[in-house]
């Protein structure tokens, strides 16, 4: 009897086949979960666009009310004060003093709807990075800014 321990044989080496399996589910996760954060970006631009367009209707509302309230009792204590002198040019100037202010309110919207994001625009940049990476040769080199986790292995 031989009370050596025998030596265990080298691993077998992986073969191509198995390689290019192991690389293409390698290839499949990845996309798997490049597909899943680009709907997590996209959640979150949604999210975002809803919540802007909520507080600027939110913030229009309380300023509709508020001038509305304002240029109403504005106007009758106006006109009650000037009853019998200069009742007409009151009520005209009042008129002219409401223009003013629905105009100065529309500019002050269309600014903020201006400057609001637009809806989308992290998602459509990051499909834009990801076409980009598969549009690129199978040996080139990554463009700068793509994270070397998205990167697959050699085969």
């Amino acid at each position: 009897m031989n009370d050596e321990p025998q030596a265990l044989p080298p691993p077998p080496q992986p073969s191509r086949l198995h390689r290019f399996v192991a690389s293409f589910g390698h290839l499949v996760g990845t996309m798997i979960e490049m597909g899943f954060t680009r709907l997590e970006l996209l959640f979150v631009d949604l999210q975002e666009w809803v919540e802007g367009l909520v507080r600027i209707f939110f913030w229009a509302m309380v300023m509709i009310y508020a001038a509305g309230v304002f240029l109403l009792i504005g106007s009758i204590a106006l006109i009650v004060v000037f009853w019998d002198t200069h009742r007409v040019l009151v009520a005209v100037l009042e008129a002219a003093t409401f223009a003013v202010m629905t105009l100065g309110a529309f500019l002050m919207m269309k600014r903020y709807l201006r400057v609001q994001r637009s809806l989308l625009t992290a998602t459509f940049v990051e499909f834009a990075k990801d076409r980009e990476l598969f549009k690129r040769p199978p040996g080139a080199q990554m463009p700068p800014g793509v994270p070397p986790a998205t990167q697959a292995p050699p085969l």
